[in-house]
């Protein structure tokens, strides 16, 4: 991967999020094409077989792979009416076949390679990164923008998707059977791992938005999905800025199709090439109505770059590892994270919203950004993780903290125990941040939404939506916990302070 270089590089995410709001995405492409402006077309197969050709070892299974799917992008490119969506799709598919041959070599992120064919594979992977940028900002254009936010929210629906991810990234647990299941109904010559989290999340996004309806909220109600830390984090060999670039556009189209609700789908660990080597970032994304409404960056490293180099045991049985590694990638990610100038809080409609990730948070981001912004305190603050606590509140005084968290409890807690997602409207006191013991789980009930009444003389359906709420009612809890099953969403609806 190469770094871009263009007009649109020095705006920082908050920059670029508040121009597409305010100007629509065919704006943000027109800024951003400088990047991607100097294009080369992706190598022909003669090219490739030249390059990639060895003296000594044959063509593996996985190298083959990388033949075919070159051969049926440039078979598809060469196709009158082709569209974008299907030449998008298989270059999606060549870069994916480029990452299993580079994790079958165990060339790690940034690492030395491993093979003889590793330059001419970093060509191709680097063209075919290109291209895929240059088709993504292109199909941008194409998601329609729909309203500004509202001017006068009063209420918040909370809706939180549980997931349970280990450090490398990979789902874990219930999490991992869901994965096993969208992958078993996607017809995909080889999984692509973005794709296969996007239907996840889409799943999900498109349940909240219809529960978030059946609720009869008003203009005056803004609804609010949020997954855990690291939900788009591929393990072995991190998301390349194309790809990170493809989930938000998915997710602005999932926004547009979910009007009124705010969407913040996890984090997204990608990185890219630099003159000091592979910088890795983690990022999160707020979208509503087909609009970026903010971006931020973390700054401070928690095991984001796990799994993206040789653990102490894989050293000691390759004495080729790159033992520096791990140190080298921490060390850029919290450079590109000190170098970074978004904020963590920004203005969404008459709300004030801060949103962190994990360690940020516990580092008190949002504290030092709301007094260096200075204002009122938020209303809402939001924390994606996996492994923090809200406890570091910045919001108002009855203002709402949400927090999801990709931490798999199961192991240390009672059977059928997951991820945790907590909602706290902020009192004078500040929320107890203790880790939940075993024994406060055991009095916990999990919440769960009340079910649709059914119609006279009809039996209940399995997941109906929950039963209408008055505007004048809200969620009674002060701090309302969910520990248990990873497929409710609904934890309430919250009074927003003035």
């Amino acid at each position: 991967m190469r770094p871009a270089a263009g007009p649109g590089r020095g705006l920082t995410p908050g920059a670029l999020a508040g121009l597409q709001s305010s100007a629509g995405n065919a704006a943000v492409v027109g800024l951003l094409a400088g990047p991607v402006a100097v294009q080369r077309a992706v190598m022909d197969d003669r090219t490739w077989q030249s390059l990639s050709k060895h003296a000594v070892t044959g063509r593996s299974a996985a190298l083959k792979a990388v033949d075919a799917a070159l051969t049926a992008y440039h078979g598809a490119a060469s196709t009158e009416g082709t569209t974008d969506e299907e030449l998008h799709d298989r270059l999606s598919t060549l870069a994916e076949t480029l990452v299993v041959w580079r994790q079958e070599k165990q060339q790690y992120t940034g690492g030395p390679p491993e093979s003889g064919r590793a330059d001419a594979a970093e060509r191709l992977a680097s063209e075919v990164e290109e291209e895929r940028r240059a088709l993504t900002l292109r199909l941008r254009e194409g998601v329609p923008a729909g309203e500004e936010p509202g001017t006068d929210y009063q209420n918040l629906a909370v809706y939180q998707a549980g997931a349970m991810l280990s450090e490398a990234g990979a789902f874990t647990g219930a999490s991992a059977d869901e994965r096993r299941q969208v992958v078993a109904t996607m017809q995909q010559t080889v999984t692509k791992e973005a794709d296969v989290r996007i239907a996840m999340m889409r799943a999900k996004i498109t349940e909240a938005h219809r529960q978030f309806r059946a609720q009869g909220a008003g203009a005056d109600t803004v609804g609010l999905f949020t997954a855990p830390e690291w939900y788009f984090k591929r393990p072995g060999t991190a998301f390349s800025r194309a790809d990170k670039d493809h989930i938000v556009n998915e997710m602005l189209k999932l926004s547009a199709a979910s009007p009124g609700m705010l969407i913040v789908p996890g984090s997204i660990v990608w990185g890219e090439s630099s003159a000091a080597g592979t910088v890795l970032r983690n990022g999160a994304v707020a979208v509503m109505n087909g609009r970026i409404i903010h971006e931020t960056t973390k700054r401070n490293e928690s095991a984001d770059v796990s799994g993206y180099h040789p653990s102490p045991e894989e050293a000691a049985r390759n004495k080729r590892a790159d033992r520096g590694l791990g140190a080298r990638l921490k060390t850029n990610f919290e450079r590109a994270g000190e170098a970074a100038t978004d904020s963590s809080t920004f203005t969404m409609g008459n709300l004030t919203v801060s949103l962190e990730i994990c360690l940020d948070h516990d580092k008190k981001r949002a504290l030092e950004d709301w007094k260096n912004r200075g204002g009122p305190r938020p209303h809402l603050q939001i924390l994606v993780s996996a492994g923090s606590r809200l406890g570091k509140a910045v919001v108002r005084n009855q203002g709402v903290g949400t927090s999801n968290d990709a931490l798999d409890l199961s192991s240390r807690e009672r059977e059928g125990v997951g991820a945790l997602r907590q909602v706290h409207v902020i009192g004078e006191r500040r929320p107890d941040t203790r880790m939940i013991g075993p024994h406060e789980l055991e009095q916990h009930t999990p919440y769960r939404a009340r079910p649709a009444a059914p119609a006279e003389g009809a039996a209940p359906a399995e997941g109906d939506a929950p039963a209408p709420v008055p505007q004048d009612q809200v969620t009674e809890q002060r701090r309302l916990e969910d520990h248990a099953d990873l497929q409710t969403l609904f934890m309430g609806i919250y009074r927003l302070p003035g």
